[in-house]
């Protein structure tokens, strides 16, 4: 199954899409130096968590573009080395963010 993407952005099919979550998952646990970082930067926004209630879904979806993988309520960016975690309560609401750098 492949799902269009923006332009740029190559379409990948589930089999090759669950090969490479489970390879980031694996080279995350292994490489990963793992910050306490509380925000993440979409073009000239800065988005944070912390605050009560914190931005829905579809705001962050509409500041930050499509994630490179959504699972459950954890959506995945990777901006050059940097990924980040950005994770949603029951309600929608943006949680957490966390920031790995790939060694």
């Amino acid at each position: 199954m492949t799902r269009q993407t923006p332009v740029g952005r190559k379409t990948i099919s589930a089999p090759l899409r669950l090969t490479a979550i489970c390879a980031l998952i694996i080279s995350s646990a292994l490489a990963a130096t793992t910050l306490s970082a509380a925000s993440m930067r979409c073009g000239s926004r800065l988005l944070s968590d912390g605050k009560v209630p914190g931005p829905t879904m579809p705001e962050v979806l509409q500041r930050c573009g499509e994630p490179y993988l959504e699972h459950q309520n954890q959506w995945l960016y990777v901006r050059g080395d940097a990924v980040y975690r950005v994770y949603f309560n029951a309600n929608g609401e943006l949680s957490r963010i966390k920031h790995e750098i790939a060694r």
